[in-house]
């Protein structure tokens, strides 16, 4: 028995059950060619046991086999897998049986031995896939994964990162499409800014490194923003750049390449930076509108949501390292799920989405909590925070209405400083100066929503420290 596992999106799979290895072999390379995911089996046994652990579209069995034969699994397939069509391989001799497994509900047969032409006739019959199971179209399909793999090895990044190419000391790519990615130094060698002006002019804001370059540039970065921002001479608001830009990093390439160990202890580390500068540094917050003010992508969003939960954490007299950290970690997190939502609806009000934009939006809550959930050395409950921070306390939010009583305490504190920043970032694209006391009039009106104590603690940290917004009078 074989399975092979795939980590791209799944094709349509079958179950391949015959007991002659060689004929077995060469069916599943000729199913293989042509684009299709193949598990094998050398009998109904084992057939019965994949069918216990993998996603299969089809069976495609011979009648007859030892230990289970094809009529004894179509009849195991009727109790436990009635909904997964089952084709029979048969031959002369198997005629008597024919009957049986036509009342059973077999779905198509293959008289032994049978043309590729043929089986790929009855595959498109029983399967009526949307591209049809052909030659040509396998091996299309072959080299846009193969494509997909090579431009999947790479991390983009943007462009000003680069702007001292001999500190970076990793070959560094130019990505031009899916097929064709050029090196524009080699390692060690400095990327003068003479070439990265030229770079701007021709449009090119992002170069690539190498997956693995770009983990360890990440994690060297990380150290350099740390022993930068430990500097005495280092104001605030140096620092709180120097951890966002870094955090946003990290963000980007877990988004992109997923959670490893190492992976997790890196953002890790950049949390306990940004919870040490934000929750012990009393001047800190009065670098939040440096941060806030150009949130445009999904990760900046994140960093800022996180300094205003911590605002309202510390406004509200938290002061356990233990909440603290989950109130950070949770408050980058909260829109993980947005990396596999159009990008379209990022900063897309929710009352402007069409049905089907709102059906794709809400899925977010949910996809991010399933990222989460593969963190290592996070505390628990985070995964239960990325999902519910969009419930409200009257039960209209989402994805699960659950209300006020069923929401995580940190959920609801993440939600209202989502919301905040929504609606800060609103102010600056029509062109306002963002006003904190008025949008927190706004949330006020709106308080049915709301956590009170929450709300309370939002106003506290809005008035504690009136540089943080540097408002005009009202």
């Amino acid at each position: 028995m074989q399975i092979n596992k795939s980590k791209d999106e799944m094709p349509l799979t079958i179950l391949l059950v015959d007991d002659d290895d060689s004929f077995r072999k060469v069916t599943r390379q000729v199913l293989e060619d042509r684009g299709l995911r193949v598990y094998d089996a050398a009998n109904g046994k084992e057939a019965a046991a994949i069918l216990g652990i993998a996603n299969v579209q089809l069976v495609l069995s011979d009648i007859r086999m030892p230990v289970m034969h094809g009529i004894d699994l179509l009849h195991y397939m009727k109790i436990n897998s009635p909904k997964i069509p089952v084709m029979l391989m048969t031959g002369f001799a198997d005629t008597i049986e024919l009957k049986e497994a036509y009342e059973i509900g077999a779905q198509g047969f293959l008289n032994k031995p049978f043309s590729i032409r043929d089986l790929e006739s009855s595959l498109n019959k029983v399967l009526k896939p949307e591209v049809p199971i052909n030659i040509e179209n396998g091996r299309r399909k072959q080299q846009d994964e193969k494509k997909k793999r090579q431009s999947d090895d790479f991390c983009r990044l943007a462009i000003e990162d680069f702007s001292h190419g001999s500190l970076i000391n990793f070959p560094i790519y130019l990505k031009i499409n899916d097929e064709k990615i050029i090196k524009v130094a080699n390692r060690g060698e400095d990327l003068s800014d003479q070439m990265l002006e030229r770079f701007k002019a021709k449009g090119i804001s992002h170069l690539h490194l190498n997956k693995r370059d770009c983990k360890e540039f990440m994690l060297l970065n990380t150290k350099v923003s740390s022993d930068v921002a430990s500097n005495g001479a280092i104001d605030s608001g140096r620092k709180a750049k120097l951890y966002s830009h870094s955090i946003k990093q990290v963000l980007k390439f877990s988004s992109d390449f997923g959670f490893d160990s190492e992976v997790s202890n890196l953002v890790r580390r950049n949390v306990e930076l940004i919870v040490d500068l934000f929750v012990n540094d009393e001047e800190s917050f009065c670098v939040l509108e440096q941060l806030i003010d150009r949130a445009h992508d999904v990760y900046a969003h994140s960093i800022h949501v996180c300094l205003v939960s911590t605002m309202i954490a510390k406004a509200m007299g938290w002061s356990s390292s233990q909440k603290l950290f989950l109130v950070t970690a949770a408050g980058l997190f909260h829109d993980i799920g947005m990396q596999e939502v159009d990008r379209g609806l990022w900063f897309k009000r929710y009352n402007d989405m069409t049905y089907s934009e709102r059906l794709a939006y809400e899925t977010h809550p949910a996809r991010g909590a399933a990222i989460v959930s593969r963190l290592s050395n996070f505390p628990e409950g985070m995964d239960q925070i990325v999902l519910q921070h969009h419930e409200y306390a009257d039960g209209t939010g989402f994805p699960n209405r659950i209300g006020r009583v069923n929401t995580h305490p940190v959920a609801k504190m993440i939600g209202l400083a989502d919301e905040f920043c929504h609606e800060w970032h609103d102010a600056l694209a029509s062109g306002e100066r963002p006003n904190a006391r008025r949008i927190y009039r706004g949330l006020e009106a709106r308080r049915h929503l709301f956590d009170g104590e929450f709300l309370q603690g939002l106003k506290t940290a809005i008035n504690m420290d009136l540089k943080t917004f540097k408002e005009a009078k009202d």
